[in-house]
This record gives structure tokens, C-alpha cells and sequence, in this order.
């Protein structure tokens, strides 16, 4: 066992489970093929949309069980062939219902297992394909010494991912100070970066198969950091950082990273919404107004998918309904500043006061405050804002002062 938090017998019951699932499912997305091909509908939904949808269960099957293998303790060569067997699978679906986060994590293990430049450059021009802007994948790319046609500007995740390039700099530098910098991402901020996930506490719910920083191991591997301080961190993948060592990286300098995020602070601010200049800072304000155009210029599914609004709402068809019923627009924009690192968000049954030193104050000299943003989930989003301010409602989200 690798992962002593989880429970030995259901790794064992999920793995034999998920096995038999996605044996299943391929042997149905056959049969449907062949009924696309003959004409044959069997169910009242197209047979196209079964096969996407059984392809998107078939990776999140595959994922699961690529963590439960790795924390059962099975060797590591025991799921190159399901890693191929994911590859397919977002070769067919692409990225954007299964999130940012599996994204970077999946390629990852790609790049710790040494699985062929033929079978990673598919996931690569899918990531090219949907027009993926995010800073830590294309370092992981251009490291193997394969290339992206477009040029990131962007973490899509903040938090945690922008602090890696904390790691990759002091890497040039410092190799020491790089090496405290990694155990510091791994055992701290990892899994607070994640704590709207859920994360924190999923260790203590059925169905937990263990969490694993693979990105912060590929980062090990490329940099050649000493990682042998957290070969018993729970998080930390030590025995797939050094399963193989053939493969020979190749880290650009990095200095022109910080030059290509976006820079909003150039632009015209909000100009839809004045009022929540006072509330959202400088960097944000175009991205806070181009969401706020595209809201009502663009067509659902281009604004959905532009957003990447799975994350939030599963289907395009449920995003639709909801704005049937009600503006959108607020719970959106908290989301967007969630994910850049401005408001933190955190499980309703967690304490503030064990976060509050996580919430970046973007405000300067100025006098701030907390406030909460009220939305209707069961997550609290928070963030500091000038004292002065007094923005009570981001379109249908209330904003209520903490203290």
C-alpha cells in the first residue's frame, strides 16, 4: 500500500470492478458503432451522444483506477496499457468535460511513464485543437522537446498551479531552495489549492482511491530535484517519479513566461459594470468584462465551451435550463476570479479562520475587508476587497461583509 489512507479491499474491488465496467462499455461502443453504420437506433438518444458520454465514463473509470492501482502499491507498469486506453479516449472526447485539472494530471502520468511521443502528441494536438491556455502544460511539453502551436498566457488554475513556477525558477538558481519550494507545494498548498474539490476530506468518504500530485513529480523528473524528502508524503507519486529514467528533457529558460500572461491591467476595465471596479482588481477587469459581453453576445454552447462551464454545470443542457430560470452571470464571474486566485472558495463545513492567511490581497496601500460571496451551493467564497467599497451584489450574487 502507498496510500495507507485508503482502504485495501475496496482498491482491490474497484479495480476488478472498473476493469470489467470499461470491458463492457468498449464491447457496447462497438455494437452502437456498428448500428451508426447500419442505420439502427435502438434507444430514444442518438446513438453518437451514448458513445460520447460512455467514452467520458470509460476515462473517469480509467483514472480511478490508475490512482487505485498506483496507492494499492501494483507496479507501475501495471496501467500502461489503461494509460493507452485513456489516451484514446480524449483523443475522441477532448478536454473540456473532464476538466482542467485531469488534463494536467493525465499528461503527466504520461510523461512519468515514458509512453511514446506517437501516443503523448495525441493529447497534445487535442490540447491545441480546443485552444488549451495554460502555462504549466506547455512546460511540460516544450521539456520533452515536443512543441505547441499556440503560445500559453495563462494558468488556467491558479491555484495551486501558477506556484510551480516558483519551483521552475529557483530550479535555475538554486537547486536547494528548489527542492524545499517542491516539498512546500506538495505537503501545503496541493491540496489547499484543491479544497473546493473537496479534497481535504475525501480520504474520509467511500469511494476515495488516493490523490496524487503528478504534476509535481514531473516537474522532479524534468528539473532534476531531490525529492528523496517526500518519498512518504501521501501525496507525492516517489515510486512513478523514478520508475523510468530514459527519457532526456530539455527546460527552456523561463523568463519570458511572466511576459506572456495577460496582462488586463492595459485594458479599459469594466466597462459593462462600472460599480465592480470597486470590487474586482486591475489585473481581472478585462477578463470580468469580455465575460460579461459574451454572456449576452455569444450563443449558449460557444459561451459554455469558451468558459469551459462543465466544471459547473455537467451538461451544455443543464447550463441551458438553469439560465431559463434565472441570470447566470454572478455565479460565473466568481468562478472566473476563483480560479485566477482572487476569491478562495472552501467547503461550507470548513472554518474561515483556517484559510484567511491563503486570501491574496491585490489591493496594495489600500484599507480592505472580507467579504463572502453568497451563492447557492454549499461552498463559501470569499475574498478582500477595499474597506471603501460598498458593491452589495454581482449580478444575482449577493456580497455580504464578514468583517
Amino acid at each position: 500500500m502507498r496510500d495507507t489512507l485508503c482502504n485495501e479491499d475496496y482498491l482491490k474491488k474497484k479495480i476488478i470492478l472498473n476493469e470489467n465496467y470499461i470491458r463492457k462499455n468498449i464491447e457496447e461502443i462497438v455494437v452502437l458503432q456498428e448500428d451508426i453504420k447500419n442505420g439502427i437506433q435502438r434507444y430514444p438518444r442518438e446513438n453518437s451522444e451514448i458513445i460520447y458520454d460512455t467514452k467520458l465514463m470509460l476515462f473517469q473509470m480509467i483514472y480511478s483506477s490508475i490512482c487505485a492501482k498506483y496507492s494499492l502499491g501494483l507496479s507501475c507498469d501495471s496501467f500502461e496499457e489503461m494509460y493507452l486506453l485513456g489516451v484514446k479516449m480524449i483523443s475522441d472526447i477532448g478536454y473540456r468535460r473532464i476538466g482542467y485539472v485531469h488534463m494536467i494530471q493525465f499528461f503527466s502520468i504520461g510523461m512519468l511513464l515514458e509512453i511514446s511521443a506517437k501516443e503523448m502528441q495525441k493529447l497534445i494536438e487535442k490540447a491545441d485543437e480546443e485552444e488549451q491556455d495554460d502555462i504549466l502544460f506547455d512546460f511540460l511539453v516544450n521539456a520533452c522537446g515536443w512543441e505547441r502551436n499556440i503560445n500559453s498566457s495563462q494558468f488556467q488554475k491558479e491555484s495551486p498551479y501558477s506556484k510551480t513556477l516558483e519551483i521552475i525558477k529557483l530550479a535555475a538558481e538554486n537547486r536547494e531552495a528548489a527542492n524545499i519550494r517542491l516539498k512546500k507545494y506538495v505537503e501545503k498548498e496541493w491540496l489547499e489549492g484543491h479544497a473546493s474539490y473537496g479534497w481535504k476530506t475525501a480520504h474520509k468518504k467511500v469511494g476515495y482511491v488516493g490523490l496524487w500530485s503528478f504534476e509535481s513529480a514531473a516537474l522532479a523528473k524534468i528539473l532534476a530535484l531531490n525529492d528523496e524528502k517526500l518519498k512518504s508524503s501521501s501525496h507525492y507519486p516517489y515510486d512513478l517519479a523514478h520508475y523510468k529514467s530514459n527519457k532526456r528533457f530539455s527546460v527552456k529558460a523561463i523568463e519570458t513566461v511572466e511576459e506572456n500572461r495577460r496582462k488586463d491591467e492595459t485594458g479599459e476595465g469594466i466597462v459593462s459594470n462600472r460599480e465592480l471596479e470597486c470590487i474586482v482588481p486591475a489585473q481581472f477587469q478585462n477578463m470580468v468584462n469580455t465575460a460579461i459581453m459574451d454572456y449576452d453576445k455569444l450563443e449558449d454552447e460557444e459561451f459554455w465551451n469558451k468558459y469551459k462551464l462543465s466544471e459547473i454545470w455537467y451538461t451544455l443542457e443543464m447550463y441551458e435550463d438553469d439560465k431559463k430560470k434565472a441570470i447566470l452571470l454572478g455565479t460565473i464571474l466568481v468562478n472566473l476570479l476563483v480560479d485566477k486566485g482572487y476569491i478562495i472558495q472552501i467547503d461550507y463545513k470548513e472554518d474561515i479562520e483556517d484559510y484567511i492567511d491563503n486570501i491574496k490581497n491585490f489591493w496594495g496601500e489600500q484599507e480592505i475587508k472580507l467579504v463572502r460571496f453568497e451563492l447557492e451551493n454549499d461552498q463559501n467564497y470569499y475574498a478582500k476587497v477595499p474597506r471603501i467599497s460598498n458593491v452589495k451584489n454581482m449580478y444575482e450574487v449577493h456580497i455580504l461583509d464578514e468583517r
